[in-house]
């Protein structure tokens, strides 16, 4: 099933703050098993950006697993975005993102291949100066083989906000863009959207 997870290979120690975590993506701490999450001490500011061989795993039966410790029992609040770019064989599990953005993005897959979000609560809020108030919570642009599943997506109402839960675009130039193929989006919830018939949508597809 796709919430499953791969049995954990090891035994690393219990992450309790962002600091903790990025250190362990950078040393690649999943190599030695699952990055467990515990608690709210999970705080962004500005963007916090994943790339390269720190969160890739050419290795199926051993992703890059990062998971709170038991479903909803980690919370990454504060102000900013999150970023992985060119992610591969990542999965987020159980967690809640609870924070602020003044992104178009609250959180960015950039060509992702065969990578995983599942059981994670997303209720992302924006504030910025700029005239269009318009943002996602998660939007993955281009990649392949992804899947998105048994999460909730709730609560963006603020007025005069618009915009999506989750959106699949495109990456590259406008004569030759290539999108997000074979994604899988299953058993999520979708609750609470405002803007619903001026550029608001639970879910969008492709692009204009």
């Amino acid at each position: 099933m796709v919430n499953d997870l791969s049995p954990d290979w090891g035994s690393n120690q219990t992450i309790s703050n962002m600091n903790a975590l990025r250190d362990a993506i950078e040393d690649k701490d999943w190599k030695k098993g699952h990055i467990v999450l515990e608690g709210n001490n999970f705080n962004i500011s500005g963007v916090e950006e994943f790339e390269g061989e720190e969160i890739q795993s050419d290795d199926d039966q051993k992703p890059v697993v990062i998971k709170a410790k038991r479903i909803g029992g980690a919370t990454i609040k504060g102000n900013g975005s999150l970023v992985f770019k060119g992610p591969k064989n990542l999965i987020l599990y159980g967690i809640n993102f609870q924070y602020t953005t003044s992104k178009r993005s609250g959180m960015l897959f950039e060509k992702a291949e065969k990578c995983r979000i599942a059981r994670c609560d997303f209720k992302i809020d924006y504030q910025s100066s700029e005239d269009e108030k318009r943002y996602t919570y998660l939007t993955l642009r281009g990649g392949d083989s992804n899947c998105i599943a048994y999460n909730r997506f709730h609560d963006k109402d603020k007025e005069g906000v618009t915009g999506q839960f989750l959106a699949l675009t495109g990456v590259g130039e406008r004569e030759n863009i290539k999108g997000c193929t074979r994604t899988v989006i299953e058993y999520n919830h979708f609750k609470n959207l405002t803007g619903v018939s001026s550029s608001g949508e639970a879910l969008f597809i492709g692009g204009s």
